[in-house]
Order: C-alpha cells, then structure tokens, then sequence
C-alpha cells in the first residue's frame, strides 16, 4: 500500500490504517528516542508520545515538503527535547568541567571518524553516546545525525551557539576516548591469548 494512501486513511480515523502506520516507523522512532536516552522506558515513552503527536498533527504533513520519516523524525525530536527542558535545568559546560575535571583526562581534537573504522559497531558507538553528560547528547545528536546548524540548536535548548560548538567539540572527545579506551582493550585481550 501506498504511504499517502495509509496517511489518508489514518486521517479518516481508521485503526487498522493507525496499527500499520505505527509498526512501519516504530523501529525507526524508537532508534530516534534511543540516541537521546541512556533509558529504555524512557526511550519507549518518547516513541508513545511521539506517535500520539504524529497522528494528532497528520493532517499538518505535506509530502512536497519532505519525507514522512524526516517529518516524523522532527516530531520525535522536538517531543524530546521539550521534555527534557521541562525536567532537568541546563548543565552548563563549565559546570560539567568543574563536575568531571578528575575523572576526564584532556583528549585530542581529533574527530570520531579518526576512530570510527576500527571495529566499532553501531550498538558499541550508541552505548558511548549514552555515557555523555546529557546536553552532550542533545548537542551531538542534533548536530551529527539531525544535521541541524549550531544557531538551530542553541535556539532549542537555550544555550548560546559558541555553548553549542562548544559541547559538540568536548563530546567528540569524550566520545574518542571512550572509543580508543574500548579498541585499545579489546586488542589487548586478543594479544593475551597469544
């Protein structure tokens, strides 16, 4: 069946049409919810809450204006983001160096595609997108994988845009260490068993 066709029977309210859409995109918005949670609940709220604004805001989708997935991903984003404004106050970068300056050595500028080809995996690179502070993940999240511009992502979260860069530059860091840390342990168990 035809997306615009499902869409049009969705809008006249009919459950099947509603159940079909939902199992098309979940795996898709769960993987969206997933990238900004470090909790599995949590991440399945987001893909409730997103799917009820996605059919509450159907009628609002256009698709001379872009892809269903796009759009839907747009809503599971800012659905995410708008809870995560109401719950916690912002951590300041400051505040996250003052926080970690003992438990994060400096790292390179390098960036995550120096380490990318060494055998991690997407679920070893999620699980270190995880461990960062969580505006570190709002912002690399937004910027790498959303490609949203640092004025877009500073205007979201309320954060100046030189916060914005500079949050992307500390998690890709933090993201190759961890990465390096990980690669650098798995080799020297393979060495050990010879």
């Amino acid at each position: 069946m035809q997306l615009s066709d499902l869409i049009q029977r969705c809008l006249r309210n009919d459950p099947l049409a509603q159940k079909e859409l939902y199992f098309a995109y979940a795996k898709f918005i769960y993987g969206v919810c997933r990238r900004y949670t470090s909790d599995d609940h949590q991440a399945k709220d987001y893909v409730q809450e997103s799917f009820h604004k996605i059919f509450l805001y159907l009628e609002r989708f256009d698709a001379e204006k872009g892809s269903f997935k796009a759009w839907a991903s747009t809503i599971t984003i800012n659905t995410i983001l708008s809870d995560k404004q109401k719950k916690a106050p912002n951590l300041s970068y400051d505040d996250f160096e003052r926080h970690s300056q003992n438990r994060w050595a400096k790292s390179t500028n390098a960036a995550i595609n120096d380490i990318i080809g060494y055998d991690i995996s997407a679920q070893e690179l999620l699980a270190a997108i995880r461990t960062l502070p969580e505006d570190y993940q709002m912002v690399l999240n937004l910027a790498v994988f959303e490609n949203w511009s640092h004025d877009a992502i500073a205007s979201k979260m309320g954060i100046q845009e030189s916060s914005s860069r500079s949050k992307l530059t500390r998690a890709k860091q933090l993201l190759k260490k961890n990465l390096t840390k990980k690669i650098a342990n798995r080799y020297a168990r393979v060495v050990e068993r010879y």
